[in-house]
């Protein structure tokens, strides 16, 4: 097989097991993803960016009119237009929270002993408390250095030393993001001990892909047929997960689309909403 270039420069080998793994996890069937699988194997260049790989995937699932399975196939690529300023991706953060049975308040100011801090995400569940800064990335490739960590950690040190001794073993310190943290970013959490990382297939098994698919908490731009534009209008109405357009479908009438397609979201965002992995 021929090698194909990552988000971050590395070459490696193009393995067709990689490529159906991501296509059945979609919700593409076996016949589907053994199509696509095959059809891609036979394009395939040497050198090839494995986002043109992911761009042909995704658009064979659509020519087939799998509109749900391209939707999920195409997450990684949604989080991303969960911006361009971030907030809408801090927002999403607190809605993984708040489906884990968390209290959640986004952009919350916290007293430091020094100074004051504003926490992107604070998620509360009995006795702990978790402080989250949510690092938004829009470009692929780009990676959390070792600032990032240690920059979160004296930040929350500062908050804590503001708290009583007694409550403080409730406290947590957590990044979240949806790219990848660079070597030194996760040697310095392991060699701290009290910082969590949560990236994109970061921990292995249990990254933030594995949250939103278990939890079923799809971001609306997964919607394929929406545009750019309308998407940014679902975010100022407060419409960041499918879960908030089940939930209050009359949200949608003043958005300026057509009947049709008000019934064609609300329809794939309950689909969505159904399927957890």
């Amino acid at each position: 097989m021929p090698s194909i270039i990552k988000a971050s420069g590395q070459r490696e080998q193009f393995k067709q097991s990689k490529l159906r793994k991501s296509l059945h996890r979609s919700g593409a069937t076996s016949v589907q993803a053994e199509e696509i699988v095959t059809v891609i194997s036979q394009g395939l260049r040497e050198g090839e960016n494995t986002s043109d790989i992911y761009n042909r995937a995704f658009h064979l699932l659509r020519k087939n009119r799998n509109e749900i399975p391209a939707a999920r196939y195409s997450l990684k690529q949604a989080i991303r237009e969960l911006g361009p300023t971030g907030f809408p991706f801090e927002k999403f953060v607190g809605k993984i929270f708040e489906a884990s049975g968390y209290d959640v308040k986004v952009g919350q100011i916290m007293k430091g002993t020094c100074v004051s801090h504003e926490m992107d995400v604070v998620a509360v569940k009995g006795k702990e408390i978790v402080l989250v800064e949510a690092k938004f990335r829009n470009r692929s490739g780009d990676d959390i250095g070792v600032r990032v960590p240690l920059y979160m950690r004296s930040r929350f040190e500062d908050i804590l030393n503001n708290v009583p001794k007694e409550k403080r073993r409730g406290y947590r310190c957590m990044i979240v993001t949806n790219t990848r943290f660079s070597v030194d970013a996760c040697k310095y959490a392991d060699c701290v001990g009290n910082i969590k990382l949560i990236g994109w297939r970061f921990p292995k098994d249990n990254g933030l892909e594995h949250m939103i698919e278990s939890l079923g908490l799809h971001p609306i731009t997964v919607l394929n047929i929406l545009s750019r534009e309308e998407k940014l209008k679902f975010f100022e109405k407060g419409l960041v997960v499918c879960q908030d357009i089940d939930k209050a479908p009359h949200k949608l009438d003043s958005l300026g689309l057509s009947k049709n397609k008000i019934n064609t979201v609300i329809e794939q965002a309950k689909e969505l909403c159904r399927l957890k992995v």
